[in-house]
């Protein structure tokens, strides 16, 4: 289920959003898996649905349980919730993995990020590195 709101997520994402979709879905998560994401916009779609939504908690750690058998294995921490609040925790410790992954992808491509926008492709990234990196070598 979680796979299939993804992927409309991503659809919506593709299409020009507004605000008011911005501050209903959590499109940001599409538009970084977007090579053709504009940064600022990723951002604004992220900031307006943070504003509209509760920011998530840190996703609680797995406690592991040792088995009759001597193996661990992992258990939730919670275990007396119901199919609908297990459902509801694990969507809000997807959407915090999701904060988690965007703050990653905001740091890695920032350095990329032109006057409008756009991020480097991948190649113009390496050329880049390439020219910055034989740069430092030959000024030595």
């Amino acid at each position: 289920m979680l796979l299939a709101l993804l992927f409309c997520i991503q659809a919506v994402a593709q299409e020009k959003s507004t605000e008011k979709d911005y501050a209903k879905n959590p499109l940001w998560i599409a538009m970084i898996d977007n090579p053709n994401t504009n940064y600022f916009e990723a951002l604004k779609a992220y900031e307006i649905y943070f504003k509209a939504n509760k920011m998530p908690e840190e996703p609680e750690e797995l406690a592991h349980v040792k088995t009759k058998k001597g193996t661990q294995r992992e258990v939730p921490p919670s275990r007396n919730l119901t199919k609908e609040e297990l459902a509801q925790k694990e969507a809000e410790q997807e959407l915090a993995l999701q904060v988690k992954r965007f703050k990653r992808w905001k740091r890695e491509v920032l350095p990329f990020v032109q006057e409008d926008g756009r991020i480097l492709t991948a190649d113009e990234q390496i050329k880049v590195w390439e020219e910055v990196s034989g740069k430092s070598r030959n000024g030595k």
